[in-house]
């Protein structure tokens, strides 16, 4: 006795063990469209958006902060628009009216990297004195210098 399957069990079957295979090579997450490169310096949070292949102009960036280590990052602007004619596009943040522990720029799904409050404050920076200051003040010291001098010299003459 043959056994002999049906012609539809068969093309049910083969057609049920492709999709197994093509189900297996493909991922149901896409990589993400955009990159952010982001830091801080100051009150302002720079960086720039890198579009990746598959990506489209403009990205809406949020900046996200968060108020303590054990908080949630919360969206603490309204969301910018990005718009660039290449593969990337500068942006800036003011965050001198923000307390936060921590921020982070996020664009349409894609999670920035975490940037500390206390990486945004300003670099050890020696403050530069005016030339219409050192002017009045480096004469007033030549002057000095003569007149302390002449008064040395005026003394030994008389002694």
């Amino acid at each position: 006795m043959k056994f002999v399957l049906p012609v539809r069990p068969i093309v049910f079957l083969v057609a049920l063990m492709l999709s197994a295979f093509v189900g297996v090579g493909t991922s149901s997450a896409a990589p993400p469209p955009v990159s952010i490169q982001s830091g801080c310096t100051g009150d302002t949070i720079s960086g720039s958006v890198l579009l990746k292949k598959g990506g489209h102009w403009p990205v809406s960036l949020a900046l996200m902060s968060k108020s303590h280590s054990g908080s949630a990052f919360a969206q603490s602007a309204a969301p910018r628009q990005v718009t660039a004619s290449g593969d990337s596009a500068p942006f800036t943040f003011d965050v001198s009216a923000l307390n936060a522990f921590a921020y982070r720029v996020d664009a349409d799904g894609v999670d920035g990297r975490v940037i500390p409050a206390t990486s945004c404050a300003p670099g050890h920076q020696v403050p530069e004195a005016p030339v219409a200051l050192l002017l009045p003040l480096s004469l007033l010291l030549v002057g000095g210098l003569f007149v302390v001098r002449g008064r040395l010299t005026g003394r030994r003459v008389l002694a």
